[in-house]
């Protein structure tokens, strides 16, 4: 796991194995080189937001763990598809071994 990039190449190649090891679903963007978006949205060191049509739906608190909770997103998103809890699955990240199970 590479947690400073030194080229946007890098982050999105990142981005991509992120993409690629945990099977995701959804649109992944990438921050500039600058950290605009981290900026812009007071992300660091980090926290999930959830941007539909270029708006941003839902601004978690900042992470890690302490500050933002999961499972508000997974509520919103929930909400947002009219879903059961049990239809959305869990997914962990082993960190160490850049791999993501379900």
């Amino acid at each position: 796991m590479t947690h400073h990039h030194r080229s946007l190449a890098e982050r999105v190649a990142a981005a991509n194995r992120f993409v690629k090891d945990c099977n995701f679903q959804g649109e992944v963007v990438c921050d500039s080189m600058a950290n605009e978006a981290v900026d812009r949205f007071d992300a660091h060191p980090e926290r999930i937001l959830i941007i539909e049509k270029g708006v941003v739906v839902h601004k978690g608190g900042k992470g890690p763990l302490i500050y933002y909770d999961i499972k508000d997103v997974i509520e919103y998103m929930r909400k947002r598809d009219n879903r059961s809890p049990s239809d959305i699955p869990s997914m962990t990240v082993e960190e160490e071994e850049g791999e993501c199970s379900t």
